[in-house]
């Protein structure tokens, strides 16, 4: 929670529940999420924006709600309904000039009155459990809400019926510690829409053991928390369980009154701009406006001191060092320790580690381990459906051409079929893109080149030597890729579970030759447009022959039997659309005549979703409809482009 000093030394809050109320703005997560089993999907924080201030919330920080009435999903009402209820500009004006009048804390401003006095006062106290945003329904966004996990206050407490309380603190105890710095956490959440959030404060867990004595004066944004608190289930005479914290204690910091006004003022920004020569005002203007302190919320939760300078925010979620100006440290407290010279001293280095030994196996024993490794793994991917089984088209080189044509004629290439492990042997083979041509070929030297020893280990533990990545991992790949415009290593921070290697490994092993193949698509497909347009227009005044079971009888016809060639203004596009039309009835029916209700059935829906999914997508749909019915599956690649008939 973020306060300023005023100029008799005490603070006031930035933003109070005494204030009027203030507009809260989602700007957005820290990070991509991870999708949970629920169809929500999580995340470890957010960025709000109450009022004009800046706020950056993540799981485990403590929070002010407000409990006055509902908010909408839309988080605050537009400036249209506003300006309907609005009062009269007077009413407003007169609150303006007496709340700058009076103290946020009343007219008495001593230590012993502002101790009294809690930020929280009035508003409704809870710790972040989880954040997440629900799944979208009807084209509309998912509702963007977090577990609040609600503290209990003093007077909260002192309501509490702690006759049968239980745990190792007494009720006397109990009642007696907690003080209206103290904040009990229960056990009792629920969930809130993230506009609720007005503001955050600081939360100090510490041991009831470790404080005899609290320090004199606490920072109003400022709470402890020594016990936790358990309700039980039944109605009427709730069991209660207290137990003290039990973990690493904070540290008090700069929590207390008395650190604030022993802490030297910092230079404002006209001061340093007077010492670096940029100053338009004098010393002692500059002087005077350097004494105000800024207690903020840093990204840690942790309150700090900082000058009045705003912070900058960084928006991507790459950590590229401080965001705040400092000044350049010059002095010898500011010089590095350097450790005196031992001579003679032995050093460890990391020396090279041998992969492969050149001459141990043949190339037939290659070709052999090869082969039989990918009748173990082959099998192991596809039973999983951690393939890639959409078809490979255009072939960008005579490599892919020839693992083409040593391709079945039953099979049609796909993405997982165009690998890099079949490039080690002559002979053909299954290898799949998901296996680790590495793996394999280490796998191999570590089993001193005996290919049935390798290929034991290899059929024990066959996870050990693909590649997975799932449709999750990918479109997260995909995210950080346009986020970081290709930064591998940025990219790798938010993929977690996945290292450096394996990113890298990715994006040159599958990523790469996909763009390349999706460039050579859209050149095809560019170079197929120009040329049907080029030959509609030739054909625009061109006689066209139109078969008799497609031209409109006539009288004239019947009589003469006249030939078919017409003159007409008209392109052979309407004449190829009803051929096509045709054609598709007549394949339908058979469909429905030779393979079933069901499987014409599942055709007509995803031709019925083809304007909502790619070509591609609806290919790949219709050739695992039919698979094993490779006439079936020809009569329907008829139908597509060129490019996509492979």
């Amino acid at each position: 929670m973020t306060s300023v000093t005023t100029g008799d030394g005490t603070l006031r809050p930035l933003i109070s529940p005494r204030t009027k109320r203030v507009k809260t703005v989602f700007s957005g997560f820290w990070d991509e999420g991870v999708l949970a089993e629920d169809g929500r999907t999580d995340y470890t924080g957010l960025n709000l924006t109450i009022g004009e201030d800046a706020y950056e919330i993540r799981v485990g920080d403590a929070v002010m709600l407000r409990g006055d009435d509902p908010v909408s999903d839309a988080a605050v009402p537009d400036e249209k309904s506003s300006k309907k209820t609005q009062e009269n500009k007077s009413d407003y004006t007169e609150d303006d000039e007496n709340e700058q009048k009076q103290h946020y804390y009343g007219r008495d401003t001593n230590p012993a009155a502002m101790a009294e006095a809690k930020i929280g006062d009035g508003v409704m106290l809870a710790r972040v459990e989880r954040i997440w945003q629900e799944k979208s329904r009807g084209g509309r966004a998912g509702r963007i809400l977090f577990e609040a996990r609600w503290f209990l206050k003093k007077e909260d407490v002192d309501s509490l019926p702690l006759g049968d309380i239980k745990g190792p603190v007494s009720a006397e105890e109990f009642k007696s510690t907690v003080t209206e710095h103290d904040l009990v956490l229960t056990n009792q959440s629920d969930e809130n829409h993230v506009t609720t959030i007005s503001g955050l404060i600081q939360v100090l867990y510490r041991n009831p053991k470790a404080d005899a004595i609290l320090p004199s004066h606490i920072l109003p944004t400022t709470y402890i928390c020594r016990y936790s608190l358990a309700l039980g289930d039944s109605p009427n005479m709730p069991e209660v369980e207290v137990l003290p914290y039990a973990g690493e204690n904070d540290e008090w910091h700069e929590m207390t009154l008395a650190a604030v006004q022993k802490k030297p003022t910092s230079l404002s920004d006209e001061e340093e701009n007077k010492i670096h020569g940029l100053g338009r005002n004098s010393y002692n203007d500059a002087a005077s406006s350097s004494s105000a302190l800024v207690i903020g919320s840093d990204s840690d939760s942790e309150l700090s001191f900082q000058s009045p300078r705003k912070r900058k925010r960084v928006e991507e979620g790459i950590d590229e060092g401080t965001t705040e100006q400092r000044n350049i440290r010059v002095g010898r407290e500011h010089q590095v320790f350097v450790p005196p010279f031992i001579p003679n001293l032995s050093s460890v280095s990391r020396h090279p580690s041998m992969v492969w030994k050149p001459g141990m196996i043949s190339q037939e024993g290659i070709d052999e381990y090869v082969q039989e490794a990918a009748k173990i793994l082959t099998p192991f991917l596809r039973e999983r459906r951690w393939t890639q089984e959409e078809p490979y088209a255009p072939f960008p080189s005579a490599r892919l051409e020839a693992i083409s044509k040593s391709l079945s004629k039953q099979r049609l290439p796909t993405l997982s079929s165009v690998s890099t492990v079949s490039s080690l042997a002559t002979k053909e083979n299954e290898a799949l893109r998901e296996v680790d041509a590495d793996a394999l070929l280490r796998n191999l030297h570590t089993s001193q080149y005996d290919v049935k020893a390798a290929l034991g280990v290899v059929s024990t533990s066959p996870r050990e030597f693909v590649t997975v990545w799932t449709p999750q991992e990918r479109i997260v790949f995909d995210n950080g890729f346009r986020r970081y415009s290709g930064s591998l290593r940025a990219i790798y921070k938010g993929m977690g579970n996945k290292d450096l290697q394996d990113v890298i490994d990715y994006h040159y092993r599958f990523k790469i030759p996909d763009q390349f193949r999706r460039f050579q698509e859209r050149k095809r497909e560019q170079a197929v447009r120009m040329l049907e347009c080029i030959e509609t227009r030739r054909s625009l005044n061109a006689p066209i022959l139109i078969p008799n079971n497609l031209r409109p009888q006539t009288f004239d016809d019947n009589q003469n039997g006249s030939g078919n060639w017409f003159k007409t203004s008209n392109s052979t596009a309407t004449v190829s659309i009803e051929e096509r039309r045709m054609k598709a009835k007549e394949l339908l029916l058979d469909v429905e005549s030779q393979l079933g209700k069901n499987k014409a059935l599942q055709i007509f829906q995803v031709l019925k979703d083809a304007s909502d999914i790619s070509l591609v997508e609806a290919k790949t749909k219709l050739l695992d409809i039919l698979r094993g019915q490779k006439d079936f599956q020809s009569r329907f690649l008829e139908f597509l482009p060129h490019q996509l008939r492979l």
